[in-house]
């Protein structure tokens, strides 16, 4: 068994970097241009990491709960904070091992776990045992948050109800 520092140092990316932000705040527009910035400026490749990368994972592409986005949401507005919280960070682990896989050197990170914990404990999860977990997750080079009026970025998302 792995301890801590073990499993962190297997986790370890040396070039991640994480636009946080509220949901509509732009965070994957901006990794989307981010990305191809990289590549056409500086011949850098880059791999996206967010929970949603977990489904391009064989093992999981026919699991119910997560090669359809409509069912997984179904699926957390059934669940308890703990086990939602686990649910979402669980998809976060899997998905962030999917980059050890790639050959770009650098990762982005969309929302990260900064997103999932921040909405886990405005929703009442304990900030003490969310803070835990995502101590479990490597430390980007640089993190970015993207700051917009949370009208605006609501705005921004019209296919929410």
């Amino acid at each position: 068994m792995k301890n801590s520092s073990q499993e962190s140092k297997t986790r370890q990316v040396p070039n991640l970097i994480c636009l946080t932000g509220i949901d509509g705040s732009g965070k994957s527009t901006h990794l989307r241009r981010l990305s191809k910035w990289l590549e056409e400026k500086h011949n850098l490749k880059s791999s996206p990491l967010s929970v949603w990368e977990i489904a391009k994972n064989p093992t999981y592409h026919k699991h119910p709960f997560i090669s359809d986005r409509n069912a997984v949401h179904k699926y957390l507005g059934m669940l308890h904070p703990t086990a939602r919280a686990l649910f979402i960070f669980h998809g976060l682990f899997e998905s962030f091992d999917l980059t050890k896989d790639s050959i770009a050197p650098i990762v982005i990170a969309d929302g990260y776990w900064y997103k999932y914990a921040f909405t886990e404990n405005l929703q009442g999860q304990d900030l003490d045992w969310l803070l835990a977990i995502c101590g479990r997750f490597p430390k980007p080079k640089l993190t970015i948050l993207l700051d917009l009026d949370p009208v605006d970025a609501w705005q921004r998302k019209p296919n929410i109800t």
